[in-house]
């Protein structure tokens, strides 16, 4: 019987990091090729190109939107703390909108309701709670 074991090969943390840098530093270039108030054109998809590509890649979805959304901030304007301040304006804004708002409250109660259900099933079938 011929088995084979697959191994996962990690990549080292200076390769993610440096990669990582070079597409920050790949958007605030092309951040400088945008002149006035011309249309963004193709450069405005980028963002959305390295989700994509990022999430096939990496198979971390989640990752890859933050990823992007912080490429599409260096795309508007290649300062740092510009897109650390807009990052934040961004996100209070979209918290703040009623509609939000509910989901989140109701994403959130029904993940508590399902943990507690969760909690009593394995209790009562312990027995641990008697």
């Amino acid at each position: 019987m011929n088995t084979t074991v697959q191994t996962r090969t990690t990549t080292p943390p200076w390769r993610t990091v440096g990669v990582t840098a070079l597409i920050g530093v790949a958007f605030a270039f092309m951040s400088t090729l945008q002149q006035g108030d011309e249309p963004y054109g193709f450069m405005s998809l980028m963002p959305s190109l390295l989700i994509v590509v990022t999430a096939i890649i990496t198979k971390r979805p989640l990752e890859s939107i933050f990823a992007g959304i912080i490429a599409g901030l260096l795309l508007l304007d290649p300062n740092p703390d510009s897109v650390v301040t807009s990052l934040g304006d961004i996100a209070t804004s979209v918290m703040m909108n009623e509609t939000i708002a509910w989901i989140i409250l109701v994403c959130g109660m029904m993940g508590g309701l399902i943990t507690m259900l969760e909690k009593v099933v394995v209790c009562w079938r312990s027995a641990a709670c008697w």
